[in-house]
């Protein structure tokens, strides 16, 4: 009878299609973000529940954002011991385009309340002098 306990146990984690399947595999997850932009700035924000900012990157090129990091699971339980498991951890990592080309240098980021908030300064665009060359003749 044990037997055909663990065997149902084993079929049901194989056809279980929530996001606890997944446990124990490595996976990579996406966290929401929001992106918007003002006439000075273009600013993202990114929900990372749980994760230490230690534990995250953000990398920002003229036109081009980068946010990585790892959500570390804060204690092991054994997989018999679930009821439920919905959570993700491990690594996670969004990278996308930005709606205007920023100053990645003097980009700023802080973190409160699980919401990682990057404001990046937009860059001046490009303006064309007007030159009038001298007609020689």
């Amino acid at each position: 009878m044990q037997e055909l306990d663990r065997l149902r146990q084993e079929m049901n984690r194989l056809f279980d299609w929530s996001p606890a399947w997944s446990r124990g595999m490595v996976s990579t997850w996406q966290p929401s973000l929001d992106i918007y932009q003002t006439d000075t700035e273009v600013v993202a924000m990114v929900e990372i529940p749980g994760v230490n900012p230690e534990d995250v990157d953000v990398t920002v090129t003229k036109n081009m954002l980068s946010v990585k990091g790892n959500l570390k699971q804060s204690e092991e339980v054994k997989e018999e011991g679930y009821f439920r498991s919905e959570r993700r951890y491990g690594a996670f990592q969004r990278v996308v385009p930005l709606p205007a080309e920023v100053k990645s240098t003097e980009t700023k980021a802080s973190f409160k309340n699980g919401v990682l908030e990057i404001r990046m300064p937009k860059a001046k665009p490009l303006q064309e002098e007007s030159f009038k060359p001298k007609i020689e003749h």
